[in-house]
C-alpha cells in the first residue's frame, strides 16, 4: 500500500493536491512536497452530493459550575444539549453558519470550506450571579490533545436528528 501512495505522489508531485484512493479504499490527499495525509472518514462524507466540512464542538469539565447541560443550536436551532465532558461533530455545507448555546449572546459565526475540520470550544464560566458561555475557535493540535479528555456526546441529546453528526473521533 505504501509502495502505492509513493508511486502516486511521486507522479502527482508537480501538480499541487492530489487526490488518491489507496488498494483498501482509504482516501488520502497527496502534496506536491512528496507527504500525504489519509482524509479523515468524516471529511469524506457528502450532503447532496457536495463536500462538506467538518466543525467540532467540545466542553471540557468546569470545576465548580453547576453540571447542566448546554443546548447547542445551530444556524438558530437547537441540535444537541452539550455536557460536561462532551464532544460532537457535525458536517456543514460551506458557507457562514452559527454556533450559540441558549444564551443568545454567546455565539460564534463561522464562514467554513468543503474539506476542512475547525475546532470550537465552548467555555462556561461564572459572572457575578450569572453563567457565562464563551465559544473559542481553536487549532486542530490544540483541540484534539483537550478533546482526547472528553467523550462523545450521547446521542439521546441529539435534539435535531435532520443534522449530518458525524460518527468518528477526529484523532
Amino acid at each position: 500500500m505504501k509502495i502505492l501512495l509513493l508511486i502516486l505522489i511521486c507522479a502527482f508531485s508537480a501538480f499541487g493536491q492530489t487526490k488518491a484512493t489507496t488498494e483498501d479504499g482509504k482516501k488520502a490527499i497527496l502534496n506536491p512536497n512528496g507527504t500525504w495525509t489519509y482524509v479523515a472518514a468524516t471529511q469524506q462524507t457528502q450532503t447532496n452530493g457536495e463536500p462538506t466540512a467538518t466543525v467540532y464542538i467540545y466542553r471540557l469539565k468546569e470545576a465548580g459550575i453547576y453540571n447542566r447541560g448546554r443546548d447547542i443550536k445551530l444556524d438558530g436551532k437547537k441540535i444537541l444539549e452539550l455536557q460536561q465532558g462532551e464532544f460532537f461533530g457535525v458536517n456543514l455545507a460551506p458557507g457562514k453558519h452559527s454556533v450559540q448555546t441558549n444564551k443568545d449572546d454567546s455565539a460564534i459565526t463561522l464562514d467554513v470550506e468543503a474539506g476542512r475540520r475547525y475546532f470550537v470550544y465552548l467555555q462556561v464560566g461564572t459572572g457575578g450571579l450569572y453563567q457565562t458561555h464563551t465559544f473559542k475557535e481553536m487549532t486542530a493540535e490544540q483541540a484534539i490533545l483537550e478533546m482526547k479528555k472528553t467523550t462523545f456526546a450521547d446521542e439521546k441529546q441529539i435534539k435535531n436528528p435532520d443534522v449530518n453528526f458525524v460518527k468518528e473521533k477526529p484523532y
